[in-house]
C-alpha cells in the first residue's frame, strides 16, 4: 500500500498532473479513483493515448522533413502508442526537445531537464541512484492510464482547480487540455500559460511561475488567464 501511495503522489509530476491515487479495488488489484485536489498546479495531459498518437505523428513528421529517415522508418514501423514496454517509447520522447524545440535563453533549466539537476544540493546519493524508480512508476502506471480521458470522465470538479502550461509545450497536448479546460465545471480555474517555456514550464521559468503560486497561497488571486 505504502509503495502504491508513494507512486501515486508522483503522479503530477510524471504525466502532467494527471490527479488521482490509485486504490485498492479488492484482493490483488488496483483501480484509479478520479478526484482532486485544491490546487493542481500541474502540466495538463487531458488524454493521454490521443496526445502521445498526436505527438507520434508530429515527430515521424519532423523527422521526415528533417532528414531523419532511419528516425522515420523506425518509428513507423513500430507504429502509433500506446506500448506496453515502457523502452518502447524512447524514441518519442528521445527526439521531444528536437521536435518540439523550446526557447532556453535566459531559463533556468536546459534541455536535459530532470536529469540535469541531479547536481543539486537537495538531491541525497540515496535520493540520485532512485532517479530510475521514474521507469519502474512508468512501467507500472502508464498503461493503465492509457483509457483516461478528462474531456469525458471529469467535467466538474467541487473545488478550484489551477492549472500551468509553457506556451511552447508539445502542440497536442496543449490542443486536448484546452478542449477539457473549456468545458471543465469548477468553483474556480485558472490556466497560466508561461511564455518562451516548454513541458517543465515551472523549472524553465520560476520567475513566472513563483509569483503565481505566491498569489494563490496568500488568496491575491492566480492572475493567470
Amino acid at each position: 500500500m505504502r509503495a502504491r501511495l508513494l507512486l501515486a503522489s508522483m503522479l503530477p509530476l510524471l504525466w502532467g498532473g494527471v490527479v488521482g491515487w490509485w486504490t485498492p479495488r479488492g484482493p490483488g488489484t488496483v483501480g484509479l479513483a478520479l478526484t482532486s485536489v485544491a490546487v493542481s498546479l500541474a502540466v495538463g495531459l487531458a488524454a493521454l493515448r490521443e496526445a502521445d498518437r498526436s505527438q507520434y505523428a508530429d515527430t515521424v513528421a519532423w523527422a521526415r522533413r528533417t532528414g531523419r529517415t532511419a528516425l522515420a522508418d523506425r518509428m513507423t514501423a513500430q507504429g502509433p502508442p500506446p506500448y506496453r514496454d515502457v523502452w518502447a517509447y524512447e524514441p518519442l520522447l528521445a527526439n521531444e526537445a528536437g521536435a518540439f524545440p523550446v526557447d532556453r535563453e535566459g531559463a533556468s533549466e536546459d534541455e536535459t531537464g530532470t536529469v540535469g539537476n541531479l547536481g543539486v544540493s537537495e538531491y541525497s546519493l540515496l535520493e540520485k541512484v532512485h532517479l530510475f524508480g521514474f521507469l519502474d512508476g512508468w512501467d507500472v502506471l502508464y498503461p493503465r492510464l492509457q483509457e483516461i480521458d478528462f474531456r469525458r470522465d471529469v467535467r466538474q470538479l467541487a473545488v478550484p482547480a489551477y492549472f500551468v502550461d509553457g506556451a511552447q509545450e508539445v502542440p497536442g497536448r496543449l490542443r486536448l487540455f484546452d478542449e477539457w479546460y473549456a468545458q471543465l465545471q469548477a468553483p474556480g480555474k485558472d490556466h497560466l500559460v508561461i511564455p518562451r517555456a516548454g513541458h517543465r514550464s515551472m523549472f524553465e521559468r520560476p520567475e513566472a511561475f513563483v509569483p503565481y503560486l505566491e498569489r494563490l497561497g496568500t488568496g491575491g488571486g492566480p492572475g493567470g488567464n
